[in-house]
């Protein structure tokens, strides 16, 4: 015996179903990234140009969780006059 779906908000609405036994659905689906946005848990870390001399070890960011919370990085870009040269003189070849 078949058991009737409803949709659950009481007006008794039942869910569809195409010749193939396949349910008609609607969804949305986001990013954590997205997700984070919508909560107010996004933020955007920059700095200016940062000039790395000499043979030693330099930090250019440091970032240390101290929340409870997780944090979700999406993504990390790393620029430096060096590697824009490095384009330049590959485009012009």
């Amino acid at each position: 015996m078949a058991l009737p779906i409803k949709n659950g908000v009481g007006n008794g609405n039942l869910m569809g179903v195409s010749n193939n036994h396949r349910a008609y659905t609607l969804s949305v689906t986001q990013t954590e990234d997205q997700q984070a946005t919508d909560n107010g848990l996004s933020y955007n870390l920059n700095t200016g140009i940062i000039s790395i001399s000499g043979a030693a070890d330099s930090a250019m960011m440091y970032f240390k969780n101290n929340e409870s919370q997780a944090v979700v990085i999406d993504a990390i870009a790393i620029g430096s006059v060096i590697f824009k040269a490095a384009v330049r003189l590959l485009m012009t070849c």
